[in-house]
């Protein structure tokens, strides 16, 4: 891999657009078959694996300034690695101090812990009159549900820790089986370790992958390893041929073969359909007669139906027997069709030799999602910096000036003797040479001479001392995070001024909390595009609400709008059975209340950033008992709500008791509970308008508790609130 200056290369801006003819497009796995593209850089003739390495090597080539970049800043901050290898080797020979005291990975962990505490949410929003609110809060529970599985975590951790760290990471989607017991598919987001591992389009101007054209993400195994895991490949032998210098990077004798997951996008045309006869009604009670229906889709969607419906059909079926009887079985009709210049997304697995695995991606957006950290243009070339790139020159003076202090502290001991020539005896010489290494405990000198003294050790220099509070604040002002963002006492006493300080910091780093924002955002768009493919009719999915809790949601068929038969109820999933295989068992006699279909409407990803649902119900707990405190009597009426966000066992059945309770001893409260819901103006339950009495005098209707002092201030009512 070469490792030369990247201005050599051909800039970023070059508009490499690639077009081939479709008409081969079923002949990818053919070597013997080649298209024509006219994508610069390449050859006028390529097969599909001549193109996944040209761009392989177009992308390694055109990213190694960044990848160097990373592995520097890396070694540097988080390894601790930096002093020169010339300059330790010297300073070892010369047993003087090395010291290296990094304070790096503080301001690191201050960014990354911060984006830890408020993780972004996806919120997914309905924007077409197909859609509906309570479809999209399906899809928000799926991907609530996904995302908690998948342990989605510690793929954002990961991948803005390395973008603070080294300038970019990168987490990715998959798609799995659900267990190793079941045919039902589930997405998976994993977090991608070492983001060297990916290669990407180079020659894109989007912040996110929507317009990357491919991507990869290899590893390399060992020889012995590749042919367990794939034992009718064969390794890369790279040995002669004119294309040596792409195929070194696939096998090397040291590390091993490397094995890619290639993801491209290619052109294709297909056939749409406007279908009539559906009939599929939305919750608002519109009538949805007619749906586009790309027309190689409807076989699949005939076979679901017919297995819905008990009836066979025959594996070899001919598709356009299929959609002719669907169409005849459902009363459809064909309206109009037309010709749609469209995007697939293919996944292959390669080597440098041969593709080993080819499939189709149920979406159009390669499910590599980038995490970046500062982004620059300079050249033509897209630099990724981390957050100490220019930090690192005064974390090299730190070093240095701490390790002179040192040095100067640590030799005053060990200071020259000054004595006469030849007052040293003959036999206590090795004595006074070992005097500065070893505890000897007396030395003696020839009798006539003066005794030998120290010379006066040399003082420790203000200069250094000031030198290395200058490069201490140096590394802060460059950063941009001070003191009192790092837990430790500044000129700031004041609340409000430690405050605006600690904001400052906060500001000043906020664009690599804002890129992984977006990079969710990404990720959102991709999940988003795959459930409707994974997910199958009729399925029994759950979800998963704000605040953690699971329910189910029944799924049905593309543009089916009655309920289908024998369909299981919904339950609360807390008390339901499971079997063997962990699926919930069903009562099939009771009706579902709603089937969703995801396929209907078109809905769109934003991010919600902010506190955890844990953290929000936490400061609701406070702020419910902090009024309670200030506002006498107000625990009957805030009680029950109070219960409800904590958390130890049996809560929620205390608050339903409570809530019930106070519903029978303050008449109207249910009333009242209602009337907020509805936007009415309160009225305290069991009372008339308040006014203020007289002082000394009772309000109308009520009387006084026994206990209480009749009159004035402390006043107990038995109805009402106390003023």
């Amino acid at each position: 891999m070469s490792r030369s200056s990247p201005y050599v290369r051909w800039p970023l801006f070059l508009g490499n657009v690639m077009a081939f003819d479709n008409s081969e497009a079923n002949d990818r796995k053919n070597s013997s078959k080649r298209r024509v593209y006219t994508e610069a850089g390449y050859d006028s003739g390529s097969t599909d694996l001549d193109l996944a390495l040209e761009r392989f090597k177009d992308s390694d080539d055109n990213s190694d300034h960044n990848r160097i970049k990373y592995e520097e800043d890396v070694e540097f901050g988080r390894l601790g690695n930096q002093w020169d290898e010339a300059v330790t080797q010297a300073r070892g020979d010369d047993s003087r101090p090395c010291l290296t005291i990094n304070k790096l990975p503080s301001f690191i962990r201050q960014v990354v812990n911060e984006s830890r505490q408020n993780k972004p949410g996806i919120v997914v929003n309905p924007i077409d009159n197909g859609a509906d609110p309570d479809t999209a809060r399906v899809l928000n529970g799926i991907i609530r549900a996904i995302l908690r599985n998948s342990n989605a975590d510690q793929a954002f951790d990961t991948g803005i820790d390395c973008a603070v760290s080294g300038g970019f990471g990168f987490m990715r989607v998959d798609i799995e089986y659900a267990h190793d017991q079941a045919f039902d598919m589930e997405a998976v987001v994993r977090r991608i370790m070492d983001p060297l591992t990916v290669h990407w389009d180079v020659t894109t101007e989007s912040f996110d992958a929507t317009d990357w054209k491919y991507g990869f993400i290899s590893s390399l195994y060992p020889e012995t390893e590749f042919k367990q895991m794939y034992p009718d490949a064969e390794p890369v032998d790279f040995a002669g041929g004119s294309q040596e210098d792409i195929y070194s990077v696939w096998k090397s004798e040291q590390h091993g073969v490397r094995v890619a997951e290639y993801y491209a996008k290619e052109e294709e045309e297909h056939e749409l359909w406007l279908i009539k006869g559906f009939d599929y009604q939305r919750p608002d009670g519109e009538i949805i007669d007619t749906k586009a229906i790309r027309k190689d889709h409807i076989p699949g969607l005939a076979r679901q139906w017919a297995e819905s419906m008990g009836i066979l059909v025959p594996d070899d079926a001919d598709d356009e027997d299929i959609i002719a009887y669907f169409f005849e079985a459902r009363g459809l009709t064909a309206m109009q069709s037309r010709k749609v210049a469209g995007t697939k997304l293919v996944k292959r697995i390669i080597t440098g030799k041969e593709i080993i695995e080819e499939s189709e991606w149920p979406g159009v957006n390669i499910p590599i999602i980038p995490v970046w950290g500062e982004e620059v243009v300079s050249r033509g070339f897209r630099w990724y910096r981390s957050m100490i790139t220019d930090a690192r020159d005064s974390q090299v003076m730190y070093n240095f000036w701490r390790s002179a202090e040192t040095e100067i502290v640590a030799m005053q001991p060990k200071n020259p003797w000054i004595l006469e020539e030849g007052a040293i005896p003959a036999d206590g010489e090795k004595d006074w040479e070992d005097a500065n290494k070893r505890s000897i405990p007396y030395l003696t000198y020839k009798k006539g001479y003066k005794a030998p003294v120290r010379a006066q050790p040399p003082m420790i220099s203000s200069g250094a001392l000031q030198n290395s509070l200058h490069a201490s604040d140096d590394m802060k002002a460059i950063i941009g995070i001070y003191d009192p963002s790092l837990g430790a006492r500044s000129n700031e006493t004041s609340g409000r001024a430690i405050l605006a300080r600690q904001r400052e910091s906060d500001v000043s780093n906020y664009h690599f909390v804002d890129n992984l924002s977006r990079s969710i955002t990404y990720l959102g768009k991709v999940l988003l595009e795959i459930i409707p493919h994974i997910y199958s009719a009729r399925q029994v999915v759950r979800i998963v609400g704000e605040d953690a809790k699971e329910s189910v949601a029944h799924l049905m068929i593309e543009g089916q709008g009655g309920a289908l038969p024998d369909m299981p109820g919904q339950y609360d999933i807390a008390g339901m059975q499971k079997d063997e295989n962990d699926n919930f068992i069903f009562d099939k006699t009771k009706p579902p209340n709603r089937l969703y279909d995801l396929n209907v409407g078109k809905y769109d990803v934003t991010v919600k950033a902010g506190p955890s649902y844990a953290s929000k119900r936490e400061e609701t707990r406070e702020t419910l008992i902090e009024i309670m405190r200030q506002v006498p009597g107000s625990a009957p009426l805030l009680g029950d709500i109070l219960l409800q966000h904590l958390d130890f066992e049996g809560a929620e059945e205390v608050a339903e008791r409570l809530k019930q309770f106070v519903a029978t001893q303050i008449p109207g409260m249910a009333n009242m509970t209602a009337g907020l819901a509805a936007g009415q103006r309160p009225q305290m339950p069991g009372t008339q308008s308040i006014v203020s009495p007289a002082a000394g005098s009772v309000p109308p209707g009520s009387q006084p508790l026994p206990g209480g002092n009749g009159v004035g201030v402390g006043q107990q009512y038995t109805q009402g609130v106390p003023l």
